[in-house]
C-alpha cells in the first residue's frame, strides 16, 4: 500500500516531524535536508488534524518517491493532490494501526 511505502521511506531516511507555527491555511509542509525528509505540521491544529497531515505527507512520499527525496520538491500538481487526499481520507477512516503509531509519535513531541 502506498502509505506504508511512504512511511517506510520516511523512517529509512531518518525522517523527522516538527511542529511549527504555519499559516492558518497550511496544514503541513514536506521538505528535506539532504536525504532526510522533514514533515512540518501546524502546531495549532488538533492532534487528529496533525495525524491526518502526517498520513497525507506519507502518501505523497509513497506516490512520488524517489524523486521527492532526491530531486527538487515538485510544485503541487492538483491531480496528484486530489489522489493523495482521497487515499489519505480512506486510510484514516479505517483507523489503521499506523494512524495509532503516528498519534503516539506526535504525543511524544509535546
Amino acid at each position: 500500500m502506498i502509505i506504508y511505502c511512504g512511511y517506510y521511506y520516511f523512517m529509512k531516511h531518518g525522517g523527522i516531524i516538527i511542529r511549527d507555527n504555519l499559516t492558518q491555511d497550511c496544514r503541513g509542509i514536506l521538505s528535506r535536508i539532504g536525504e532526510r525528509p522533514i514533515i512540518q505540521i501546524n502546531k495549532n491544529d488538533s492532534l487528529e488534524e496533525q495525524v491526518i497531515t502526517v498520513l497525507h505527507e506519507f502518501v505523497h512520499i509513497g506516490i512520488e518517491y524517489p524523486g521527492i527525496l532526491y530531486s527538487c520538491l515538485p510544485e503541487i500538481d492538483p491531480v496528484i493532490e486530489q489522489k493523495v487526499e482521497t487515499k489519505t481520507q480512506a486510510f484514516y477512516q479505517r483507523n489503521s494501526p499506523l494512524a495509532g503509531k503516528i498519534r503516539e509519535m506526535l504525543q511524544q513531541l509535546e
